[in-house]
This record gives structure tokens, C-alpha cells and sequence, in this order.
């Protein structure tokens, strides 16, 4: 260190501890943190940042970066699990890979995590959540050649995404059928995870999305 007081630390590194004294990062805070009229901001060395809470998940369920999540309905805890078919009103979020604001034992700005080279099982219950913007996703071409600006959804290949579609109205529909499909078409824009900015043309893919759930 080249100077500290009571709370208050510079490292020879140029970090700043407040209530620390290992800084690890350009300014680390023990305790709480207020700011008020004005704004905080970091950078980081990825490429795509989202804002991501940590949630509870199967320990023994395989998960990893990418993967499409879903609310978990066969147990009563606050689980998440993978997704497993289309157009899932359950959907939840991304396994996240390089989150900018992650929300997990306390807030964290601009730190580089990277769930990248996580292991399926080494989540130990505990998943980083993506809920809002970019995010590499998992994506299959089942329903159809991915193009970027495409909106996504579940698919049947579990943790994967699929491009978004309404079902199509022929002018033909009895009363019943109309109605069936205007419901369906209405549970299928609730199971929207967001918009590819990339393409997909091969059977299976990673890209990058923008989460934004509906």
C-alpha cells in the first residue's frame, strides 16, 4: 500500500479499498454503497454485458453458459431448470456468460465474471441469471433459419432457443379454429426471450442475444 487511513486505502496498483484492505479491483467497497445524482459505470474486456441474478437451481441438473432457463414447476422451491419445449410461458432467462451487473451476494458493478468455463455441475445450485441485455444464447434452427433481428423463443431441444413465430390465418377458420389460434398466438408472444444479432444457419448454434423477456 502507499497510503491509508481509517477506512480508506490506495495500493501501489492504483486500486482503491474502502473498508478493504486487498483491493482486487480499481475500487472495491466493504459495506454499503449510495450514490446519489449521478451514475455508476465500469468496463470490462468482454464483449457483452447483461444484468444477471443469481438463482437457485438443481444441483445435480446440468447447466451451463448459454442455456435457456425456464421456472422449474415440479418442486415448490424457486428453482430454475433447463428449458425442454416450445414456446414455454415458464421462461425465465439465459445461464449468463459475462454479466456487467451481477445481483448475487450483494450487488456487483463491472466485475469480470466469467461463468464461461464452468463445468455442467459446478454450479452448485446457485445459477447466474441473465434478465436483460446481451447474452450468448443457444440457439437450434428447428423452426427455421435464425436471421439477426429475429425474435426467440423455447424450443423442444432442451436449453436452446428457436425462432419466434405466430401461427398463420388462412381466411378458412371456423369460428372454434379462429379462436384457438388467436389463443395460441397470444401464449406463444408470453414465451418470448428476446432478439438475435446474429444468425444461425447451422442446425445448432451460440450467438448473441438481446434479452429482453415479455
Amino acid at each position: 500500500k502507499i497510503w491509508s487511513g481509517a477506512d480508506v486505502l490506495f495500493t501501489q496498483a492504483g486500486n482503491v479499498g474502502i473498508g478493504n484492505t486487498t483491493p482486487q479491483h480499481t475500487l472495491s467497497v466493504a459495506g454499503n454503497l449510495y450514490v446519489r445524482d449521478g451514475a455508476v459505470a465500469g468496463t470490462t474486456t468482454t464483449a457483452v454485458l447483461d444484468i444477471a441474478e443469481e438463482m437457485a437451481a438443481n444441483k445435480e441438473e446440468p447447466l451451463e453458459s448459454g442455456d435457456v432457463l425456464i421456472i422449474d414447476s415440479s418442486t415448490s422451491d424457486w428453482f430454475v431448470t433447463k428449458s425442454t419445449k416450445p414456446y414455454d410461458t415458464s421462461i425465465a432467462g439465459v445461464y449468463t456468460s459475462y454479466p456487467g451487473l451481477y445481483m448475487g451476494e450483494g450487488v456487483q458493478i463491472g466485475i469480470e465474471h466469467n461463468f464461461t468455463n464452468k463445468a455442467p455441475l459446478d454450479h452448485d445450485g446457485k445459477v447466474p441469471l441473465a434478465l436483460a441485455g446481451q447474452v450468448p444464447v443457444k440457439v437450434t434452427n428447428e423452426n427455421g433459419i435464425i436471421q439477426k433481428g429475429d425474435l426467440l423463443t423455447t424450443s423442444s431441444t432442451p436449453g436452446h432457443a428457436m425462432k419466434f413465430t405466430l401461427l398463420e390465418f388462412t381466411g378458412k377458420e371456423t369460428p372454434k379454429e379462429l379462436a384457438n389460434k388467436l389463443n395460441e398466438n397470444e401464449a406463444r408472444r408470453n414465451s418470448i426471450l428476446g432478439k438475435a444479432l446474429e444468425p444461425c444457419k447451422e442446425k445448432v448454434c451460440k450467438i448473441t442475444a438481446l434479452v429482453t423477456l415479455q
